[in-house]
């Protein structure tokens, strides 16, 4: 097994990775295989409009289902004619192709050769001359095919519209202007008349800053940062009025000791007239990259991560003593009786900092960490470098405090958007005792058995708002007809509650581990107002996991239509039926106390004040 550690005065970064294939998830004839991170290798393609490059495209190694990447939209030119550029990043092309389908990917409208580029060496200049097959005002799916000279094919996708007057360039241009001038306060009088200053804008903090907020704040009051990147715009939605654009790039601030470097991201929602531009929404966030080797970055036995959203989440084991935290992209751990800093998991580092690695299309969760540090956790959605690159799915990782290295467990490829795989994850991932990984994807439960590298399906089909799942993704109920079926991931016990006869049972949620639901008899779901949310019950009750009763709701003439769940009560909206009209009435909420302490961790996040940088992490 190699090794390659990054020794640092009070860091040690880890980037061993354990890679193991299994075919039950991925292909036939599994081998263990131990390799280092590679450097990224895919091509980047960017949409020429106008003379800007914007909604840089990234490749992915297999065919997605296109109808779910909705992330970025390339306005045509009227004679459909679409310039891009290939920053080839050190791949030779044998063959461009691209596809135009419907966006339900059902109909393919044209495929296309690509002979008409120039290739400069470090890029490729090409364009792409649609065929006069789609209809204006609709959206496509484009589809760019880049084979490699060794016959790796990478796709590329992103929705295309013809329309004669979505005013692309305009909006581009508003956008690329109005950042630039937030960093000449001089300039950036001329923006006064766009801003919506008042008392709804924080003005104490970098990290969000809106249109609400005072003209200093919008031009970084007394930072004086530098930009170190271009800006990268993309295009979210656009038509003939409105045009939703998001923009990126990375600033840097001198001090004292460190040049410091910061991820903005701006939002910006525009309404065109032919007067002018109205600025209808602006957002910007400023995250700063965590430096281990700055003094800054420690002081009286904290860790300062700088400006950036304070609304993080830090985990930690039993004891306090390690903590995991995410910052920028990157996966720290912590030990702090000993001070040790161990980066567990990131696809940029010094040699590897390009658009590519610094991308954040991914996500971490952390799944446990025992009293030794030892750590489980989540990688999922798109992998920018590396055995992975290219592919979107779920890797889980284990990192031996020990030894320090970390090891790919298992890999489970996915074919639809990272936003969506995010929905999926936060619902549910958890692993129990007995290294079994639990996963919703898209209406289905898997279990993972992580020591015998094979997976079944615990239940499909499942619909929103049909099933419930426990804040420490402990326990699962679902709807099953007219009962609910009830699941302990931690033991696989599962508990049937049966309806009776003419009723259902309707599952609302968990208080800790404890499942809620309610019963609704069937002559009042037929009756059902379409103003209610839900089918009036007549009563709700609270049952543990061994099917014990421990509380239950029920007054006569009064009816139950959803119950909202806090960490510390229950709210019970409802109804009182008029029995002349067969109406429901809105009564006054009720609630049930929850007697357990919410856990408290024994690490915080604090805020603190630091001169020209405001409110600090």
């Amino acid at each position: 097994m190699r090794k390659m550690l990054l020794k640092l005065p009070i860091c040690i970064c880890v980037f061993l990775i354990s890679l193991f294939i299994w075919s039950m998830l991925l292909n036939k004839g599994s081998t263990d295989l131990t390799v280092e991170m590679g450097q990224a290798t895919f091509p980047v393609i960017h949409m020429e409009i106008g003379h800007e490059m914007v909604n840089a495209l990234f490749g992915y190694e297999n065919e997605m289902e296109g109808s779910y990447l909705r992330d970025t939209l390339t306005p045509l030119p009227e004679n459909r004619s679409l310039p891009i550029v290939i920053d080839k990043m050190g791949t030779r092309m044998k063959a461009l192709s691209y596809e135009v389908r419907s966006l339900d990917m059902k109909r393919l409208v044209e495929s296309t050769e690509v002979y008409n580029y120039v290739d400069q060496g470090d890029r490729i200049e090409a364009i792409l001359n649609i065929k006069d097959l789609i209809s204006p005002n609709t959206e496509y799916l484009l589809k760019i095919i880049f084979t490699t000279e060794e016959g790796k094919v990478i796709y590329f996708y992103t929705r295309i519209i013809t329309e004669t007057e979505i005013h692309g360039e305009e909006n581009i241009e508003y956008v690329k202007n109005f950042g630039e001038k937030t960093f000449d306060k001089s300039e950036a009088k001329e923006l006064v008349t766009y801003l919506e200053s008042n008392e709804l804008g924080d003005n104490s903090t970098f990290s969000k800053v809106t249109i609400h907020s005072s003209f200093n704040q919008i031009t970084w009051g007394e930072l004086n940062p530098k930009k170190e990147t271009r800006t990268e715009i993309k295009i979210k939605e656009m038509n003939p009025s409105i045009a939703t654009i998001e923009t990126s790039y990375i600033v840097s601030i001198d001090n004292e000791h460190f040049k410091e470097y910061f991820q903005v991201r701006e939002y910006y929602r525009l309404r065109y007239t032919k007067e002018r531009i109205y600025l209808l929404d602006f957002q910007r966030s400023m995250d700063q990259y965590f430096n281990p080797m700055s003094i800054d970055s420690f002081a009286n036995n904290k860790i300062v991560l700088g400006i950036t959203n304070p609304n993080k989440k830090i985990e930690e084991n039993s004891s306090g003593n390690v903590i995991v935290f995410e910052q920028e992209g990157i996966l720290y751990w912590y030990q702090n009786d000993q001070g040790n800093l161990a980066r567990l998991y990131g696809f940029y580092d010094k040699e590897n900092n390009d658009i590519r690695t610094l991308r954040q299309e991914f996500s971490y969760k952390v799944i446990s960490i025992d009293e030794t540090g030892n750590t489980r956790f989540l990688v999922y959605g798109y992998m920018g470098r590396g055995r992975r690159e290219g592919r979107v799915g779920v890797a889980v990782y284990y990192y031996d405090a020990n030894v320090n290295t970390i090891e790919e467990e298992v890999f489970l490829p996915y074919t639809r958007s990272y936003q969506l795989l995010k929905h999926n994850i936060e619902k549910l991932s958890y692993v129990n005792s007995q290294n079994e990984l639990y996963l919703l994807l898209d209406g289905t439960i898997f279990k993972v058995d992580l020591n015998q590298k094979k997976y079944s399906t615990v239940v499909s089909s499942l619909v929103e708002g049909k099933f419930v799942i426990s804040d420490e993704n402990t326990m699962i109920a679902w709807q099953k007809g007219r009962n609910v079926e009830v699941i302990d991931l931690n033991s696989g016990n599962k508990l049937d509650i049966t309806a009776k006869e003419e009723e259902w049972i309707v599952p609302l949620g968990f208080m800790n581990e404890d499942i809620i639901y309610g019963i609704a008899k069937d002559e009042e779901r037929q009756k059902e107002n379409p103003g209610v949310l839900s089918s009036p019950m007549y009563m709700v009750c609270i049952e543990d996991r061994e099917g014990n009763i421990l509380k239950t709701n029920k007054e006569e003439g009064i009816y139950i239509t959803d119950a909202q769940i806090n960490e510390n009560a229950i709210n019970l909206k409802r109804v009182r039926k008029d029995q002349d009209s067969g109406t429901y009435i809105p009564v006054q909420d009720a609630q049930i106390m929850n007697n357990v302490p919410e856990k408290m961790g024994k690490n915080k996040i604090h805020v603190a004040v630091s001169g020209d940088k405001e409110k600090i992490v």
